[in-house]
């Protein structure tokens, strides 16, 4: 059984969600107070992208992970991605392994 997930990506100056999955977007605030509760994950990381700001939130003792979409102004984030297993490591130099 395959599922496909289709993501609208807005033209620039037209940030805006495109259709999401029940669940998927919520308000910036209690999307964070829920991974904290649910799953004890604290923001670590902010970057932006373009104009796109994205906020990681980790669980550093049991390796939980999300990654969220910020809309600026409209207190609305989305998840871009969670997982486990999140591991930190030392910067390299460039072109040595990991």
């Amino acid at each position: 059984l395959a599922a496909t997930l289709a993501i609208a990506v807005p033209a620039a100056g037209q940030e805006k969600p495109g259709p999401q999955l029940p669940g998927m977007c919520g308000q910036e605030r209690a999307t964070l107070d829920m991974l904290l509760g649910g799953f004890g994950e604290t923001p670590f990381a902010l970057a932006v992208s373009g104009s796109v700001p994205i906020i990681f939130t980790l669980n550093a003792t049991t390796g939980t992970w999300s990654m969220l979409r910020v809309f600026p102004g409209r207190d609305l984030v989305c998840f871009m991605g969670s997982g486990q297993n999140w591991v930190a490591v030392e910067p390299s130099a460039p072109g040595e392994p990991l």
